[in-house]
């Protein structure tokens, strides 16, 4: 069996706080192989975006080990691309200039880069446009190309859908389908809707409640795309459902569902 992509061997995460430390996570062991995609879903406040941070090399205090290509995270890369809850656009800047991040678009391979990228997020006809003249929507898809554009192995991704209309998240959910399956990028996304993790996961991790730890790791083995209305796709939605809805408090050994 070949060595994961991701290696997470974290003992704790605690944050400080005015009544004492805070244990934000306990005893994560989890392992993301090269070309995967995994979805993190939990109670609110179960640490899932701190350990996509943690991921991310945004956060350096916890006691463990975290790894990505076989080395050990020691801060923020160009290899790993974040997407925010937030597009966090330069608002003075265009969408090809968002998306190009201080590279020129007059130079013809970084053109060519970006116009790939503006037909994988279907931003056609957009690309001299200010964020302000933007959707909500629109912002989210150039900030997902953004961060593709350099190339990176690994796409973290907080949320990125969550303040979106259903008919908009799922035109941004294809959207990221495609740019995974073109690219192969290693891919964590964080969310709080189980038809998201059942649509996009080939694994989804289910976290209990603070301090987070992994309560099962349920595997998707269904051909993309997915229909949300097929018996298969139920069953594993009710087997998501199942673990979630005891997730506050437990403190179960993790169960890899079959």
């Amino acid at each position: 069996m070949s060595d994961p992509f991701i290696s997470i061997h974290l003992d704790h995460k605690t944050f400080p706080s005015a009544a004492g430390p805070v244990r934000a996570l306990s005893k994560i062991d989890l392992d993301v192989e090269e070309g995967g995609f995994v979805v993190l879903i939990g109670p609110s406040g179960c640490g899932k975006s701190t350990l996509l941070r943690i991921i991310a090399g945004l956060d350096l205090d916890y006691a463990g080990a975290v790894s990505v290509g076989g080395k050990r995270i020691d801060g923020p890369s160009p290899e790993r691309g974040f997407v925010f809850q937030e597009p966090r656009l330069f608002p003075w800047l265009t969408v090809e200039r968002n998306i190009s991040a201080g590279f020129s678009p007059a130079q013809p391979d970084v053109r060519r880069k970006i116009d790939d990228l503006i037909r994988l997020v279907r931003l056609e006809g957009f690309e001299k446009s200010y964020p302000k003249q933007l959707s909500g929507g629109m912002a989210q898809r150039t900030a997902i190309a953004r961060a593709l554009y350099r190339d990176p192995t690994t796409l973290l991704l907080d949320e990125p859908f969550s303040a979106l209309d259903a008919f908009t998240r799922a035109h941004l959910q294809n959207a990221l389908l495609e740019a995974w399956l073109k690219h192969g990028t290693t891919t964590v996304l964080v969310t709080h809707d189980i038809d998201e993790a059942v649509t996009l996961a080939r694994r989804i991790v289910v976290m209990d409640a603070r301090p987070g730890s992994i309560r099962a790791v349920i595997p998707v083995d269904l051909e993309y795309p997915r229909r949300r209305v097929s018996p298969e796709f139920e069953a594993t939605r009710y087997s998501v459902l199942r673990e979630l809805e005891t997730a506050y408090g437990a403190k179960e050994e993790v169960r890899h569902v079959a």
